[in-house]
């Protein structure tokens, strides 16, 4: 009898056994076929970012290629527009100037009228041009007292700056070169901001910091070419960087270029 009963016990404890190495069995294909789920997702993901990462490298490849082929870099640029830029000496009052024209050994330069004002109004036409330790005696030739522009004539030859075509685009790099407070070649960065229309006018807005003796110095695109002639800036309590600029087309227009 008891031998029967441990024979039972014994294939009770075998079916028990066998049932549980099922379940793991079980258990473990469940585990193997998450596993291989979870290791094809991450296949899939690290893919995705491999695209995503070449087209990235693919976008700024291009974008520095535009860069090259469209515009220079900030100290190329300003060493090229450097000897078409001159501080202006009128009196008391000092501003700045850039070459538009020159000619066999006659250079022409814009300025604003309001920084030749005075020596105009008493009826002089001397004037002076500065650059580092080199002075020029000029004459102002022509001025639009309405536009706030002038002409300086010097018996010079200086190379003229390129005229960009048409107003800028909101967003574009500009610099703009002067001698603020009469510190000669000297440059600053910032964006085109607006184009703003007052009255009949229109003006460049633009973020490049200028200062009292920048008047008259040229605004220039990422290519060197001039987009208009600083003016003015905002002097208010919390303003930064709202300078304007006459658009350079109208240069010509008004003034004997």
């Amino acid at each position: 009898m008891l031998g029967v009963l441990a024979i039972a016990v014994v294939l009770l404890v075998l079916i028990a056994l066998l049932g549980t190495t099922a379940d793991l069995r079980h258990q473990v294909a469940e585990l193997r076929r998450t596993v291989e789920d979870q290791g094809q997702a991450l296949d899939s993901a690290v893919e995705e970012q491999r695209s995503m990462a070449g087209a990235i490298a693919d976008r700024v490849s291009a974008l520095e290629s535009a860069a090259a082929e469209t515009g220079q870099d900030t100290a190329t640029l300003a060493a090229a527009i450097a000897p078409s830029v001159f501080t202006v000496s009128a009196g008391d009052a000092t501003g700045s100037a850039w070459v538009v024209t020159s000619s066999g050994s006659t250079s022409r330069l814009i300025t604003n009228y309001h920084v030749v004002s005075d020596v105009w109004r008493r009826g002089d036409r001397a004037v002076q041009l500065h650059e580092g330790q080199r002075v020029w005696d000029a004459e102002v030739v022509d001025v639009s007292e309405g536009s706030d522009l002038a002409v300086i004539e010097v018996d010079a030859s200086f190379p003229a700056l390129e005229q960009a075509a048409g107003l800028p685009a909101v967003g574009d790099p500009v610099i703009a070169a002067g001698a603020p407070l009469g510190l000669d070649d000297s440059v600053s960065t910032g964006i085109v901001s607006a184009i703003r229309t007052e009255g009949v006018d229109d003006y460049i807005q633009f973020s490049a910091p200028v200062s009292p003796g920048s008047s008259g110095g040229p605004l220039v695109d990422a290519n060197g070419g001039v987009l208009g002639v600083t003016v003015m800036k905002a002097v208010v309590e919390g303003a930064e960087g709202l300078g304007f600029a006459i658009p350079v087309s109208l240069v010509c227009d008004v003034v004997d270029c």
